[in-house]
C-alpha cells in the first residue's frame, strides 16, 4: 500500500513547486522536497520514525507479497529527505551568523488524533440585521449631502460611523448571500460608491477595507468567520494536547500566491495566522519568510522579529536571506537576488511579535498585515561561509501609507476582539 501525503498543515510548505527555506533552520539546507513515494527498507523506516517527524510527513503500512512475505514499506520522499542528515555544517548560532539558531528535532511520543474544533457562533438573521446593513447605504447618502454642503465636521463623523459599520458587518455571524441581497449593498448605490469615491473623497483606509469586503462578497464568499477555509484540529502527544491549523482542501475561494505584484490584495489587509495569508494568496509558505519561483524571483516576504539581522524603517527595509553552506546561497536567497536583477516588486507582509525584544513600530500588534509592494535595490554579503546576504528593499511610491497607527490601524479593534474570542475558545491565554 502506498504511503500518502497528508493535507497541508501550518508546519510545512504549501506548494511543492516552490523552493522554501524555513527561517527557523528546521529544514533550511537548500534541498527541494518532492512529494513522491519510494520503497524504503524497514530498518531505515524505523530510523525515520525515531527521527521524530510530524504526522503528515510520514505514512507507513505493512503489506504482504504473493508469497506471504512483508513488502518494503512505502514512505513519502519528503519524509525520507527530511530524515537524512543534512550536509550543512552546524546549526548553532556560531555557525549561523546573522540568523537565528537552528532547531533540534526531538523524538516523538505516541500521537492520539483529536477532533476538529468548531469555534463558530451562527444564528438566523432577523429584520434588524437587514436594517443594520442598509444603514451603510444611509450613511453613504448622508456623506454625499455633507460633501455638497462642505460640512467637514459632519463628514468626519460619518467617516467614523462608516468605518465602524464596515468593520462590524464583516464579522456578522448570521451573514449570508440572501441577507446581503436584501440589503442591496452590492448594488451601484451601495459599497461600490465608497470604493469608487463617487461624490465623496472617502479616506484611503475606508476605501481599502470596503473594497476587500465588496470583492469577497461579489465572488459569493459570505463566510464571516475569521478563520474561514482553515480547519482547526487538536491532537494528544504524550500528556500534552496541541492544536493545529490546516488548509481546508475543499475551500472554494483559495487564491494562488504565484503572481507578481499586488493582485487581489488591498493595502493593510490583515490575517491572524500565516496560513490565512496563504489562503488569500498573499504568501505561499507556511513557515518560511521568503516565497517565490525561479523565473519570477521572490514574490513575497514576511518581515518580523525572527532573529535575523533585519532592520525595518518603514519605507526602507534591510532584510536577510537564509543561511547557506560552503559559500553557496540557498534557493530563497537566490530568489531575492533574482528579484533584484529583474526589478520585480515584492509583496511585504509584516508579522506581529508582541513578546519579541526587538519590535518595530511598523509591525502589527498581532497577526500579519500586507503593507504594499517593495523593490529590492541592493544587497550586501554579510557572511561568506554561509552566503548570508542582507537585501535593501524600498517601498514603491504612489501607495497608501502603512497602516500602523491612527484610525486606519490594522488589525482593527473588531479584528482584535474576534481574534481574542477565538483564542479564548481554543483555550489560549490572551
Amino acid at each position: 500500500m502506498e504511503g500518502r501525503v497528508f493535507e497541508q498543515q501550518e508546519t510545512e510548505a504549501v506548494s511543492s513547486n516552490s523552493i522554501i527555506d524555513a527561517p527557523s533552520g528546521a529544514a533550511d539546507d537548500g534541498r527541494k522536497i518532492k512529494e513522491e513515494s519510494v520503497d524504503v527498507d524497514p530498518s531505515i523506516a524505523a530510523n525515520i520514525e525515531d527521527a521524530g517527524l510530524e504526522e503528515g510527513e510520514i505514512s507507513q503500512h505493512d503489506d504482504l507479497n504473493d508469497e506471504g512475505e512483508k513488502k518494503p514499506k512505502k514512505i513519502t520522499l519528503a519524509a525520507l529527505q527530511l530524515a537524512m542528515p543534512s550536509k550543512r555544517k552546524g546549526d548553532s548560532s556560531k555557525d549561523r551568523p546573522f540568523a537565528p539558531p537552528g532547531k533540534v528535532r526531538k523524538a516523538k511520543k505516541e500521537i492520539i488524533p483529536g477532533q476538529v474544533i468548531d469555534t463558530r457562533a451562527t444564528q438566523p438573521y432577523s429584520r434588524s440585521d437587514v436594517q443594520s446593513l442598509k444603514y451603510v447605504r444611509t450613511l453613504i447618502k448622508e456623506a454625499e449631502e455633507a460633501t455638497s454642503k462642505d460640512d467637514e465636521r459632519t463628514l468626519h463623523h460619518l467617516f467614523h460611523l462608516l468605518r465602524q459599520q464596515i468593520h462590524e458587518i464583516e464579522f456578522m455571524s448570521n451573514l449570508s448571500g440572501d441577507l446581503v441581497t436584501q440589503s442591496r449593498l452590492l448594488d451601484d448605490n451601495g459599497l461600490a460608491k465608497i470604493v469608487g469615491k463617487v461624490g465623496v473623497d472617502y479616506p484611503f483606509d475606508l476605501v481599502a477595507d470596503t473594497k476587500a469586503l465588496h470583492d469577497r462578497w461579489s465572488k459569493g464568499d459570505f463566510d464571516a468567520f475569521l478563520l474561514r477555509g482553515i480547519e482547526l484540529k487538536s491532537r494528544t502527544q504524550g500528556e500534552k494536547t496541541t492544536k493545529s491549523r490546516n488548509l481546508d482542501k475543499n475551500y472554494p475561494y483559495k487564491v494562488s500566491p504565484n503572481f507578481i505584484g499586488e493582485g487581489p490584495l488591498v493595502n493593510g489587509q490583515w490575517w491572524p495566522h500565516q496560513i490565512c495569508a496563504i489562503r488569500d494568496g498573499a504568501h505561499g509558505a507556511i513557515e518560511a519568510g521568503i516565497f517565490g519561483e525561479r523565473g519570477k524571483g521572490a514574490l513575497s516576504i514576511v518581515v518580523g522579529s525572527s532573529g535575523y539581522a533585519n532592520e525595518d524603517d518603514g519605507d526602507i527595509i534591510k532584510y536577510c536571506g537564509t543561511s547557506g553552506s560552503l559559500e553557496t546561497p540557498t534557493e530563497n536567497t537566490k530568489l531575492m537576488i533574482e528579484s533584484q536583477n529583474r526589478q520585480t516588486p515584492v509583496r511585504v507582509i509584516r508579522s506581529g511579535a508582541s513578546n519579541a525584544k526587538k519590535h518595530s513600530v511598523y509591525q502589527p500588534i498581532v497577526g500579519l498585515r500586507y503593507d504594499g509592494l517593495y523593490q529590492v535595490t541592493d544587497n550586501t554579503l554579510m557572511d561568506q561561509g554561509t552566503a548570508m546576504y542582507q537585501f535593501r528593499l524600498e517601498r514603491l511610491p504612489g501607495q497608501d501609507p502603512i497602516r500602523c497607527r491612527g484610525v486606519e490601524i490594522r488589525p482593527t479593534p473588531e479584528e482584535s476582539h474576534v481574534h481574542s474570542r477565538i483564542r479564548e475558545a481554543l483555550g489560549y491565554s490572551n
